[in-house]
């Protein structure tokens, strides 16, 4: 992300689980942007409202949760963070 025009690293901690359909819930843990932490729920929101996410992408900021339901494979998910 930009901020003022600086490019500022975001960083996600999160834990990984399976749910029972078979979609991955990465439960975040600790959300920052360089060395400011965030709250969960305010960075959720915005990078839900800022960034046009793949259809198996949801994000449930109010659980700290980001879910890839049907996520078609590790190649295509390096391609959506990478561009």
């Amino acid at each position: 992300y930009k901020v003022l025009g600086y490019a500022v690293p975001l960083y996600v901690y999160f834990t990984p689980l399976v749910s029972e359909s078979g979609a991955v819930v990465l439960q975040v843990s600790e959300l920052s942007a360089g060395t400011l932490k965030l709250p969960i729920l305010d960075a959720l929101n915005m990078i839900k409202r800022s960034t046009k996410l793949p259809d198996y992408i949801v994000i449930d900021s109010k659980k700290g949760k980001v879910i890839l339901n049907g996520w078609p494979g590790l190649s295509g998910l390096y391609h959506f963070i990478s561009t």
